[in-house]
């Protein structure tokens, strides 16, 4: 039998419960283990697999690196196995330039982890999809995605204003 990732546990424990959203209250980031504000997270490539930490890093690469990692630590299973339980990768600017950071868990406020008002593209990274919301807590008008999507600019009605997102 295959031991279950983290984020598997911790995502059908969320389902347990009915929750909605995360608790952002106990979420702390740490770059190279040292604690950073989570205002600055949106300045790295950091990653929610080991909620309620974000594991950031200074280069894309380096998150790319961890996540493979995170395959092996998690018995042996593919690294497309943990990119299943995420389900986008969001980024600071353009053509999936500047910070960025894979998402496994909804969030009613984006704010609460240094990413409001802050996304320009993003990569749907398995065959679900989600969607965004203009304001905390699913509120406002809001932006779908599905499915291995690939989106290098949402568009100027769009750019940074993104304030809470869902899995579907």
């Amino acid at each position: 039998m295959r031991r279950l990732g983290l984020g598997v546990i911790l995502c059908a424990a969320l389902a347990t419960l009915g929750m909605t959203g995360t608790d952002t209250g106990s979420v702390r980031a740490a770059l190279n283990d040292q604690t950073i504000d989570l205002d600055q997270v949106s300045r790295y490539h950091c990653h929610d697999l080991e909620y309620p930490t974000l594991r950031c890093y200074r280069t894309a690469a380096e998150l790319d690196q961890a996540i493979a990692s995170a395959a092996m630590d998690s018995g042996g299973e593919s690294e497309l196995a943990v990119l299943a339980v995420s389900y986008v990768r969001i980024y600071v600017d353009a053509s999936y330039g500047g910070g960025s950071m894979v998402i496994s868990y909804p969030y009613d406020r984006l704010g609460d982890i240094g990413w409001n008002d802050r996304v320009s593209s993003f990569k749907t990274l398995n065959s679900g999809g989600g969607r965004f919301w203009q304001h905390i807590y699913g509120e406002g008008w809001s932006y779908g995605f599905c499915c291995f999507t690939n989106v290098t600019w949402v568009g100027s009605a769009y750019n940074d204003k993104f304030s809470s997102v869902y899995p579907n």
